[in-house]
């Protein structure tokens, strides 16, 4: 079995592409656009292989900010997040901090419904997980 956690840390990230990750875990993750929806298949190897926390959707809506992710990746990292059991979203503190980690998840993951990623939104994002980053540490 080849590196499995690695490259799904790498895409949580922002390292790689989700075709990158694609290409390192062969015949493992599908990931398919639909009639403009997103559908995720995988092996069951994967599951709950990468945990993911506030800060790291904090670290990833900061390089949107800093224009080191597109928005079309964005919202791919986060459908890809939401709808693959390879990633395992365990906000760090309180029942309203995973509620909030997750609503964030689902609005960028769902313009049609949320409206587009904006700036203005991920920046008011990233203060929402800063101030609960700054009551964990």
């Amino acid at each position: 079995m080849r590196n499995f956690p690695e490259f799904l840390a790498r895409f949580r990230d922002g390292l790689i592409s989700l075709k990158e990750l694609e290409q390192n875990i062969k015949g493992n993750l599908f990931v398919m656009e639909i009639s403009g929806v997103i559908h995720v298949r995988q092996s069951p190897a994967l599951r709950n292989l990468c945990v993911v926390n506030t800060h790291h959707i904090y670290e990833i809506l900061k390089k949107y900010t800093e224009g080191k992710v597109s928005k079309e990746r964005l919202y791919i990292w986060a459908n890809v997040l939401v709808l693959s059991d390879a990633f395992k979203i365990v906000p760090n503190g309180s029942e309203e901090e995973k509620d909030a980690v997750l609503e964030i998840l689902h609005e960028i993951a769902n313009p049609e419904i949320r409206g587009e990623i904006t700036m203005e939104k991920v920046l008011n994002y990233l203060a929402i997980l800063a101030n609960f980053l700054s009551k964990s540490s």
